[in-house]
């Protein structure tokens, strides 16, 4: 979707701004998709505890931070593209143009080529796991941590490994 200035990939879900990534929570963007898709009418806090909250109790402060990190990621301009109406739920009554899949922003490809400091152990652990992949027996390989510490590029490094080995 276009929203203004922005560009939400419902399916990542990724927001970006001018093919910039913009920084926002995972519940929030889920939050800001569901209201896009449905900004024919007002969604209740009830279908988003189920949609996007996936049934869980959650306080209505926990609605509240992430409508509040939802405008914030918008922008000023974008601010009031969310409506709260009481007793009715929220709306989104912004800017959506919807795009054709792949037409958003291009993907950011890492080069590969700097190296990645302080991983030798992490690196031998998917050369094995490779090896066992491509021996037949098959392996998992899980990455995890905080945002920003380099896993897409990380996994985008194994699968090129991947396909190098075979």
């Amino acid at each position: 979707y276009r929203l203004g200035d922005l560009e939400l990939d419902a399916l990542a879900p990724e927001l970006w701004r001018r093919e910039a990534p913009v920084a926002v929570h995972r519940l929030p963007l889920r939050l800001l998709v569901h209201l896009v898709r449905h900004r024919d009418r007002f969604v209740d806090k009830q279908e988003l505890a189920e949609v996007i909250w996936a049934g869980v109790a959650v306080s209505e402060s926990a609605r509240s931070s992430a409508l509040r990190d939802l405008r914030r990621a918008l922008g000023p301009a974008g601010a009031g593209w969310i409506e709260t109406r009481r007793g009715r739920g929220h709306r989104y009554v912004g800017p959506a143009e919807e795009l054709t899949p792949g037409a958003g922003p291009p993907a950011i490809e890492p080069s590969g080529d700097e190296p990645f400091v302080g991983r030798a152990d992490v690196v031998a652990s998917v050369d094995a796991a490779l090896a066992r992949a491509k021996a037949g027996t098959g392996a998992l390989v899980l990455l995890a941590g905080e945002a920003g510490i380099g896993k897409t590029r990380f996994a985008t490094w194994i699968a090129r490994r991947g396909e190098a080995l075979g």
